[in-house]
């Protein structure tokens, strides 16, 4: 089994999840001196949106967002539509967290099955994924403009993909590169 290490930075494909509701907002605020900052925050999330992406050296290569959390059956689903036909019979590794939609038989058959190279992280290694970094950046952008209607969600949600730059992911990349040797 390979080690993220013996794979070319070019061939590297982070795959991962995040969520995103209606309720986000920063945590801290300013204001002028002497002065109180509000903001208004609903306390109902609404419905959950998930986010499922991949981070690659030349961008984000691939993104879907549906409403609800990511399941086994689900996953399946957006490798057989979307993501085997980007990475059967090439160079590239689909490199996942070993959450449980993704780390099971059915999951691991069918890459190997398309000729899928994948490889798994570690246990509790969010350090060795620069898509961990990416929807942090992600995140905070959503917040900021801090979202109330689904169709809003859905626009900041396409923005936030894009605000992530080359040189954003450039040093992701380095970033994690610290913690292994290449």
């Amino acid at each position: 089994m390979k080690k993220l290490g013996d794979i070319p930075e070019k061939d590297r494909n982070f795959l991962d999840e995040t969520g995103t509701c209606l309720n986000m907002t920063l945590q801290f605020a300013r204001s002028p001196k002497n002065e109180r900052a509000y903001s208004e925050r609903p306390t109902s999330q609404g419905k959950h949106y998930t986010t499922v992406g991949i981070l690659a050296k030349d961008g984000v290569t691939f993104h879907h967002t549906f409403q609800g959390y990511l399941n086994k059956a689900y996953f399946i689903h957006l490798l057989k539509i979307f993501i085997i036909p980007m990475f059967s019979n090439t160079s590239k590794y689909l490199i996942m967290d070993n959450c449980s939609s993704h780390d099971n038989e059915d999951v691991k058959k069918l890459l190997e099955e398309n000729n899928v190279k994948y490889l798994f992280l570690s246990p509790y290694s969010p350090e060795y994924n620069p898509i961990e970094l990416a929807w942090s950046k992600f995140k905070q952008f959503i917040k900021k403009i801090k979202p109330r209607c689904e169709l809003h969600l859905g626009l900041s949600i396409y923005s936030a993909i894009k605000s992530i730059s080359l040189e954003d992911i450039d040093s992701y990349f380095k970033y994690v590169n610290t913690f292994y040797i290449c």
